[in-house]
């Protein structure tokens, strides 16, 4: 694996999970109570997502580099 494979491999999970979560996350919601929106809880939730991610790239671009 190249270094930007790797930084492309984290992109991708750095967009991708947040969105699969909020998708999979509002469906089972919206099964329970009808109409519900999105909490600050949610908001939190998705920020952890990206910054593990954030984090988890640079990993992958300094650290493993190495």
């Amino acid at each position: 694996m190249t270094s930007e494979d790797e930084i492309y491999f984290c992109s991708v999970f750095f967009v991708v999970l947040p969105l699969l979560y909020f998708a999979i996350h509002n469906y089972f919601v919206r099964k329970r109570s009808r109409g519900r929106k999105y909490t600050d809880l949610d908001m939190i939730v998705c920020y952890v997502y990206m910054i593990a991610f954030i984090l988890f790239s640079f990993y992958f671009k300094y650290i493993a580099n190495l």
